[in-house]
């Protein structure tokens, strides 16, 4: 969310009114990108962690939702933007750990073992994305993978969500 600050001159009580904005841009229901991209900046706010690995869940689900139930070079290159997209948002969730766990004079367990659990979500997304030319070309090899790699990807996500804060 970015915030604004605009002065009001006509209410002398009133010096300031904050306005949270928050533009999504969506394409066929899948969240494609915020406005600025404001969410995949590195934080050391656990509330914008958590939102992040949150937000990687419903890119991921809808790219596994369309893998299974179409399979035309449109949806494929929908679940290709989802799921890069949902990637980006656990790149910085799990970087922004890294970040962290780096400075912290007494790292938090639980945060390394988030660290790696997002690690293997992580690595289940890329092996969907790695195939993502062959997936384009609509070849039933690389839309089973990415299918099976998507499945992993969500189930070891939502086991994740539980225990972030």
């Amino acid at each position: 969310m970015r915030f604004l600050s605009v002065r009001c001159p006509g209410a002398p009580g009133v010096t300031t009114v904050v306005l949270a904005l928050s533009l999504r841009l969506l394409v066929e229901g899948v969240a494609v990108a915020d406005a600025q991209q404001l969410e995949f900046k590195l934080t050391n706010d656990p509330r914008v962690i958590s939102a992040n690995a949150r937000l990687a869940l419903p890119n991921a689900q809808r790219a596994l939702e369309l893998l299974t139930s179409a399979n035309d070079a449109d949806s494929l290159a929908v679940v290709a933007d989802a799921t890069w997209l949902s990637y980006k948002y656990l790149r910085s969730a799990q970087e922004s750990i890294e970040r962290i766990l780096r400075h912290a004079k007494y790292p938090d367990p639980l945060l390394a073992l988030h660290k790696d659990q997002m690690w293997q979500v992580r690595l289940h997304l890329l092996r969907c994305l790695d195939n993502r030319g062959h997936l384009l070309a609509q070849q039933p090899q690389a839309i089973a993978t990415c299918t099976e790699h998507l499945a992993a990807g969500v189930a070891k996500l939502e086991s994740l969500l539980v225990t972030l804060p």
